[in-house]
């Protein structure tokens, strides 16, 4: 990506173990990214040699994530792929 951002997102998961033992678990599906790049730093970044490794691994659990085209660039997205959930029910398990 020119705009690092958003890089690395997975979808349809429904379990991550990381390899230092930590392990999220849901009866649903969710999506994730795993990086050794802060948000704060991915939103400063402009392009991606401008971005500096944390010396940590961040990791992002979400419901879902709405995709490109969400006026973050361009169009919205077409209506049947718009993320519009009023009530969300989530949860996670953290082992």
């Amino acid at each position: 990506y020119i705009r690092p951002q958003e890089h690395g997102n997975h979808t349809q998961t429904k379990v991550l173990d990381i390899k230092n033992g930590l392990k999220f678990v849901t009866d649903k599906e969710f999506e994730f990214n795993v990086s050794h790049y802060n948000s704060h730093h991915l939103d400063e970044a402009e392009h991606i040699d401008e971005l500096v490794k944390d010396n940590a691994t961040n990791v992002r659990i979400d419901y879902k994530v709405s995709g490109i085209g969400s006026s973050s660039c361009g169009a919205l997205l077409p209506e049947e792929y718009q993320l519009k959930h009023e009530n969300i029910d989530f949860s996670f398990y953290i082992f």
